[in-house]
């Protein structure tokens, strides 16, 4: 009796991980790799031989199925029959519904007679051809309606040509994006695009799975990251993408490259291409052979598994290019996906542990002094351009320097030093990613790819704070290089971070004019400092203020209220939101009798 598949299906949403199988650019048609005749030699059965071996070997299962684009070569009827006939067997090989596999259209799931045709004909009824050119998408049309015809809910219209894939029974959304949407017959408009309207259409889709707490992965053919030698292979409006979408994805996958690769738009969204699963050798790069990979995902990490068919053994083996050692095809990093709690199971034993929080203080302990307001050592006022806070009761003080307007300026933050050293960082020149090396032999110890514009050890050492372009900060564990959370709220740049000298907080400074203090332990935001012309105004999350400097009447501009002078409203409030001047911007660093000065210059010694 033939041994049936493992079953994956579950009945419950929630799970520890998730397993993902990528495929990427079969292009069913002449070129295709498994066109032999013999019927032990096609793609399906090469890659069930395989399957099977991971299942037993790996205890890899898959989930779901994300195809991203090229499934045929020339967009003909023929190759889409064959890709049909492909999925149907694949999805009855894993014991999958057509429902937990998502597809997208690829520059070669195009049909440019069809496109050549239309153009045709509105020139004879003397009309001008409409984009995106929807007829160049007939025979693709075909695939996708034939295979989800018993799936109402996936789409593909003339009036929105892209798909969104809902799994409930998963908690996982895919964004199915199309960016062949210039694509036509024209050599001119060959290269990849997605579009406003597309971009805007799933970021408003995307909010709501957000808010749900699912796992939100974007589904892109062309290569997201620029590095083609030509620049029709690149998805040209991936800044837009990254713009509009990139807080509300948790991962990108993409094909079209014909190599696998790990790439970051930000440490809690990675960005994974796949080469072509099937394509004849001189269809592709040369030095790339065929692949696809396995990716698990847990709330914390992603795992990653990559296979490339060896032609001389018929038969798919590990790609070792992959991992960093070059040994295996495997590797695993650290990820802190955002706000996916209705994906996953709590894990048993949470990894890593959470922060220690500070064990609570005799009432008789001596307590810090209130957090100082931002002052310049010189006296005076300050401006967008430079942010600092000092702990009173250490005195040391953390300065978080903006770049100047020409970007020269490459300052570092100060912090406690000693026999432990500095736990002060500095903010790169550009971007770069984090590499942790072993101080006696400095062989690595982890590499974490990331592009990063700020860095800062905490004291102790145990954890590095990095700030991201995309105005996030994770939090990275320095042992096991993992993420162990992402800290949001700045709307651009972080270009500074620092440390308390307890450990306990961090400061950041922003492009976006801000300087945030956070608890590190816990993620929360605790008061976000804004500059004014003459003084400064210091928020917390609960919408109460604090003033300081000669701010006079400059205060309104920045609530967006009418002009008011300081205090003014607080009579009419059941809740002043004012703090006083004699209370401490943080309760938790409250214990001086002292008032703090807030004029912004430099207190008499």
């Amino acid at each position: 009796m033939q041994r049936r598949s493992q079953k994956i299906f579950r009945s419950e949403a929630a799970r520890e991980h998730l397993t993902i199988l990528h495929l990427s650019d079969p292009q069913f048609g002449k070129n295709h790799r498994f066109g032999s005749e013999e019927p032990f030699d096609t793609l399906f059965e090469r890659l069930k031989e395989d399957l099977r071996k991971l299942r037993v070997e790996k205890g890899l299962v898959p989930d779901l199925v994300v195809l991203t684009g090229d499934l045929a070569e020339w967009g003909l009827r023929s190759e889409f029959e064959q890709a049909l006939e492909f999925l149907e067997q694949l999805c009855a090989l894993l014991e999958l519904g057509r429902d937990r596999v998502a597809m997208i259209p690829g520059n070669h799931d195009v049909n440019r007679k069809a496109c050549t045709a239309y153009f045709a004909e509105c020139e004879a009824d003397e009309q001008k051809p409409l984009k995106p050119y929807w007829p160049k998408w007939k025979h693709y049309v075909w695939l996708f309606e034939s295979f989800y015809r018993d799936c109402p809910g996936v789409t593909f219209t003339e009036e929105e040509p892209w798909s969104l894939f809902e799994m409930q029974d998963l908690n996982v959304v895919v964004a199915g994006l199309n960016s062949t949407m210039a694509e036509s017959h024209l050599d001119s408009d060959h290269y990849g695009w997605v579009g406003e309207s597309q971009l805007r259409w799933f970021r408003d889709r995307l909010k709501e799975f957000r808010e749900r707490g699912w796992l939100r992965i974007g589904a892109v053919h062309h290569n997201v990251v620029r590095g083609a030698v030509d620049d029709d292979e690149n998805l040209r409006d991936a800044p837009a993408m990254r713009r509009v979408l990139g807080q509300h994805l948790n991962l990108v996958l993409h094909g079209h490259t014909h190599h696998g690769a790990l790439d970051w738009w930000d440490p809690a969204l990675p960005l994974i291409s796949t080469g072509s699963a099937a394509l004849n050798k001189g269809a592709r790069p040369e030095e790339f052979p065929n692949q696809y990979q396995f990716l698990q995902i847990w709330p914390d990490r992603l795992g990653r598994w990559s296979r490339q068919y060896a032609l001389d053994q018929n038969r798919w083996i590990a790609d070792p290019r992959v991992s960093i050692s070059g040994e295996d095809g495997q590797e695993e990093v650290g990820v802190a996906f955002r706000k996916v709690s209705e994906t996953f199971q709590a894990p048993r034993e949470p990894n890593p542990a959470p922060l220690e929080q500070p064990a609570a203080e005799p009432e008789s302990a001596p307590r810090p002094a209130p957090l100082e307001p931002p002052q310049r050592q010189d006296g005076m006022s300050l401006d967008a351009r430079e942010l600092q806070t000092q702990e009173v009761a250490a005195g040391n003080p953390l300065t978080a320097s903006r770049p100047t307007e020409t970007g020269a300026e490459d300052s570092a933050w100060t912090g406690p030093t000693g026999s432990g050293g500095s736990c002060g960082g500095t903010r790169p020149p550009a971007e770069s990613s984090i590499k942790v090396l072993a101080i006696d032999n400095l062989a690595p110890r982890w590499l974490a790819a990331t592009a990063c514009r700020a860095v800062s050890w905490q004291p102790d050492g145990d954890l590095l704070a990095c700030g991201y372009h995309s105005g996030i900060i994770a939090i990275w564990e320095s042992t096991s290089g993992k993420a162990v959370r992402v800290l949001e709220g700045h709307e651009d740049t972080v270009f500074s971070v620092a440390w308390s000298p307890d450990g306990q907080r961090l400061a950041s400074a922003s492009a976006d004019g801000t300087l945030r203090l956070w608890d590190a332990a816990t993620g929360v935001c605790l008061a976000i400092l804004l500059a004014l012309p003459e003084g400064w105004v210091a928020f917390t999350p609960d919408g109460r203020y604090k003033l300081g400097g000669h701010i006079g009447g400059g205060f309104w501009h920045t609530i967006g209220l009418c002009r008011f002078e300081p205090g003014e409203l607080d009579p009419y409030l059941s809740r002043p939101l004012r703090i006083p001047d004699d209370e401490p911007l943080i309760p938790g660093l409250a214990g001086s009798n002292e008032s703090p000065d807030l004029s912004g210059r430099p207190s008499a010694r």
